[in-house]
């Protein structure tokens, strides 16, 4: 056999004994979890008013507290449009029988475009705590409040990107 098929079979071993732990299977949480929200953002500590903010997540199970999280932002601000992508860790605090509450942290790619110039980007840190309500099995409420604090290390300024926001929306488990 090739190299390459032999890491692509252990690949897909490792993932299969993974996902077939005792955790991921009895985690009352569905496996996946997609959530869409709008809120409100401040984009920049020297702006006055807030901005519109728009979300939507999808999480992955690795064990009864603990899952992956990707996310996106669009922030269309009066000065500046930013789109966030992260990927970042998520952990189950509490769980009650219709109520979730977990924090998540990860790195962000920000992709800045100030009114009438070109793209910038810059890499940030995301933070963020949410509260799932389930309404029926599968399908509920989230409420949360979220930063991103940009590292500066892009061509984008700093304070460009920087939020602080809160979203409600719906989410569903798969």
């Amino acid at each position: 056999m090739r190299p390459v098929a032999v890491l692509a079979a252990a690949a897909a071993l490792a993932v299969v004994l993974v996902l077939a732990r005792p955790g991921v299977a009895v985690a009352e949480e569905g496996l996946f979890i997609a959530r869409a929200g709008g809120g409100v953002a401040r984009p920049r500590s020297e702006m006055p008013a807030v901005a519109q903010l728009w979300t939507m997540s999808m999480d992955l199970t690795i064990g009864e507290r603990a899952g992956m999280i990707g996310t996106t932002q669009l922030l269309p601000a009066d000065e500046s449009f930013t789109w966030a992508l992260g990927l970042g860790f998520k952990y189950l605090l509490v769980e009650r029988m219709w109520q979730r509450f977990f924090v998540h942290l990860g790195p962000q790619l920000l992709i800045v475009w100030p009114d009438g110039q070109d793209a910038r980007w810059d890499i940030a840190l995301e933070a963020g705590e949410a509260d799932e309500h389930l309404l029926t099995w599968g399908f509920g409420l989230v409420f949360e409040i979220h930063g991103t604090a940009p590292a500066g290390r892009g061509p984008a300024e700093p304070l460009d990107a920087a939020t602080a926001g809160a979203t409600a929306g719906l989410f569903m488990e798969f």
